[in-house]
């Protein structure tokens, strides 16, 4: 594959599958992409001020009536990184449609999408404190809902083989054990003996059952937990052991590259709900033919190859057909292989390469529409 010519990096989104695909590339020109960059970059920005928010609101909330001096500056600049945040979101930033995988960059239908799920807490949230009555504490608080984003992080972090997976839980959990510890410290400063917590230990210890609480509230914790993160711990499972079989067998750095990337791709393709094929195949086959016809029967009826062969040929054709992915730079024939395949190239595009004298030279490339893996 040529990594100079696929549209669909690892930030970018994949193709459905088949010929009915309709996956936009190419936003409006004053559109932002949510994988551009700068914008990435600006994103990143916005983190290291949402950690300064998840320190800054409880110590506020417990300690002081009002923000001043620096914490007062620190605030008042959080707030206009987050309006700036919030204006670019509400009519800037495209999104993906989960329903279809397309990225939108209609702006009513951005800014409709927005308002719809987090436009007014967000906008609570950046409100100024001076601008609050004095019980504004309450209000306060509001401002961790900026926590998300942190969420948002970890859950790609934990996906880039590039960090240790270990490492990026324990980095989550001490951030989280150190958010409550916070909290609980500013509920029990003025009275430990006088706050929900303690009245909630009372309570339960006189009906003796905090055991069954704590080991109900506990269990359903950890089966939501397990369930979110399941297919991410099996995915960087396969990532190590195909990485130690790499290292054991001394296998070219190449061919580790590629075999990690097939990897991911698989790994993406899943969690895209793109690979279906078990349950195509506990379907009928009557049903499974309809679909690859649906699916194919516009590409092979389009290649230049089935032109003149009748359509009871090609729709014995298209019942065996599927689709692949794959990443750039990964060889999909290798030079003097006898092929086995047919590939039609729905999207992207493939470098032919002839290895000659140690050296690889592109002799050709094959873009949308082209056939490979002819005899």
């Amino acid at each position: 594959m040529d990594d100079k010519s696929s549209h669909y990096g690892s930030s970018d989104i994949l193709p459905s599958l088949g010929a009915n695909s309709i996956c936009k590339i190419k936003l409006r020109c004053y559109i932002i992409s949510p994988s551009n960059p700068v914008y990435r970059a600006w994103d990143a920005i916005l983190l290291l001020l949402v950690f300064y928010t998840a320190w800054a609101s409880p110590f506020q909330f417990g300690f002081l009536e009002r923000p001043q001096g620096l914490i007062a500056i620190l605030d008042n600049i959080t707030n206009v990184f987050s309006g700036i945040d919030i204006f670019l979101t509400l009519f800037f930033v495209a999104y993906l449609d989960k329903s279809t995988y397309t990225m939108i960059d209609d702006p009513k239908r951005i800014a409709l999408r927005y308002v719809k799920s987090g436009f007014i807490f967000d906008l609570i949230s950046t409100i100024p404190l001076k601008a609050l009555p004095q019980s504004y504490g309450y209000l306060s608080m509001s401002r961790l809902w900026r926590l998300r984003r942190v969420s948002v992080m970890f859950a790609r972090l934990e996906k880039n083989i590039k960090f240790s997976y270990f490492g990026v839980r324990v980095v989550k959990l001490i951030c989280e054990y150190l958010g409550s510890l916070c909290n609980i410290y500013v509920l029990v400063y003025y009275n430990a003996y006088n706050n929900w917590i303690w009245g909630f230990a009372r309570g339960c210890y006189r009906g003796n059952d905090i055991h069954q609480l704590t080991a109900y509230i506990i269990g359903n914790m950890t089966n939501l937990v397990v369930h979110g993160i399941s297919k991410t711990q099996k995915f960087r499972d396969d990532i190590q052991a195909a990485s130690s079989f790499a290292q054991r067998n001394k296998l070219p750095v190449r061919l580790e590259e590629q075999m990690l990337d097939h990897l991911s791709m698989m790994h993406r393709t899943d969690s895209e709900g793109l690979q279906q094929q078990g349950t195509l195949e506990t379907l009928p086959k009557a049903i499974r033919s309809a679909i690859s016809h649906h699916l194919f029967y516009p590409l092979v009826d389009k290649a230049y190859l089935f032109h003149g062969v009748s359509n009871d040929l090609l729709f014995q054709l298209v019942s065996e057909m599927k689709a692949e992915y794959f990443p750039p730079k990964e060889d999909v024939i290798l030079q003097n292989e006898a092929p086995t395949d047919l590939y039609i190239l729905v999207t992207g595009a493939v470098e032919l390469i002839s290895h000659r004298n140690g050296m690889d030279q592109v002799v050709g490339e094959l873009k949308t529409g082209d056939l490979c893996g002819l005899l």
